[in-house]
C-alpha cells in the first residue's frame, strides 16, 4: 500500500509562514522510512493568505508614529491592499528544508506620534501622521526532525517535532505625510512648521538569525494540528530581538503519491529594529488561510 503525503499546516511557519510559519508551519510529515530504505523526500507548496493587523511603534526622520490597527481598519482606509505569501517545504528523511516570503502594504491615517525636538533634551512634539508601510519577509531555513513517534492503540497517527535554525531577510519601506501640532527642529536641523503637512520617506532592509522548534499532531486521519515558535534577532544588524508564533489546524486529503490539505490559523511576528533612520518596533499579526499541495518521491 503506498504511504500517504502530508501538507504544511503553517507556510512561513507558514511559510509555512513563517507563517510562514508564518509560519509560519509545520511542514509536510509522515512515518520516517525504517533504516533499510531509502530516505523519503516529499516537496510541498504552500500559498496563503494572512490578513495582517499591527501593533507598536514606527519611526523615520527623528519622527514615531504609534501604529495600532486591525485588518477591518487597514481594509477601511487603504486604497490598496497588497497580500502575497508562499511557503517552500523539503523533507528528506528527518532533514526538513523551508524556504518562504511575505509581501505586504497597508496603509494608516489618523495616526499620532511624536517629532523629536532638536533643540531641547528629552522633548519632543505631537504630530498627525498617514503612513504606508511596504514590508517584505524572506526566511530559510534547515533542520532535524527528534521526535517521529506513533501515538494511539492503532498507530496510525503520530506527533513530530523539529528544531531549526535560518535566517529571516527583512524589507522594509515607510512614507508618512506629517502635522506637527507646533513648530519644531528636528535633530538633523530640519524644521517642521505647526499645522503645515510634511513628506517623509525611508527605507531599510536587515538580515535577522533565529531558532526554533515546530511541532505536529495528527488529530485523526485526516485532521492535523501545528504549533510553530522562533526567536532571534541577538542584535545582527541592527536587529535587538524578534519572534515569531504560529498555529493552525489543517484537513487533509491523501492520494497515491500525493495531498492537498486546507488550513486555517494564526500567525505573529514582532520585530525590534532600529538603523538606517528607521525604528520598527511592531507586531504583525492576524489569521491564516491557505491551501498546500505536498509530493512524495
Amino acid at each position: 500500500m503506498p504511504r500517504r503525503s502530508h501538507c504544511a499546516l503553517t507556510p512561513l511557519a507558514l511559510c509555512a509562514l513563517a507563517n510562514p510559519s508564518l509560519a509560519q508551519t509545520s511542514t509536510p510529515a509522515d512515518a520516517i522510512p525504517s533504516e533499510t530504505a531509502p530516505p523519503r523526500a516529499i516537496l510541498s507548496f504552500t500559498p496563503y493568505a494572512w490578513l495582517t493587523s499591527y501593533d507598536g511603534r514606527v519611526g523615520s526622520h527623528d519622527i514615531e508614529v504609534d501604529v495600532d490597527a486591525s485588518f477591518a481598519d487597514i481594509l477601511d482606509e487603504s486604497d490598496s491592499i497588497l497580500g502575497l505569501m508562499g511557503a517552500l517545504d523539503l523533507e528528506v528523511g528527518r532533514f526538513v528544508f523551508q524556504a518562504s516570503g511575505a509581501l505586504a502594504k497597508a496603509e494608516f491615517s489618523g495616526t499620532r506620534g511624536r517629532a523629536r525636538d532638536g533643540l531641547v533634551v528629552d522633548s519632543s512634539v505631537g504630530v498627525a501622521a498617514r503612513a504606508v508601510l511596504e514590508n517584505a519577509w524572506f526566511e530559510g531555513f534547515a533542520g532535524y526532525r527528534f521526535v517521529d513517534a506513533p501515538i494511539g492503540e492503532s498507530g496510525d497517527r503520530r506527533v513530530r517535532l523539529d528544531a531549526f535554525g535560518g535566517v529571516r531577510y527583512t524589507d522594509l519601506e515607510v512614507a508618512m505625510d506629517v502635522t506637527a501640532d507646533a513648530n519644531v527642529t528636528l535633530p538633523r536641523g530640519e524644521v517642521l512648521q505647526g499645522g503645515v503637512e510634511r513628506e517623509f520617506a525611508n527605507h531599510a532592509a536587515w538580515v535577522e538569525p533565529f531558532v526554533g522548534v515546530r511541532a505536529s499532531l495528527d488529530l485523526s486521519k485526516n485532521w492535523r494540528a501545528s504549533l510553530r515558535g522562533d526567536a532571534g534577532g541577538f542584535g545582527v544588524d541592527g536587529s535587538s530581538f524578534a519572534w515569531q508564533a504560529i498555529g493552525a489546524l489543517g484537513y487533509n486529503w491523501s492520494f497515491d503519491s500525493w495531498s492537498l490539505g486546507l488550513f486555517a490559523g494564526y500567525r505573529a511576528i514582532g520585530q525590534d529594529y532600529e538603523g538606517s533612520g528607521m525604528i520598527w518596533d511592531t507586531i504583525t499579526h492576524g489569521p491564516v488561510l491557505g491551501l498546500c499541495a505536498a509530493f512524495t518521491f
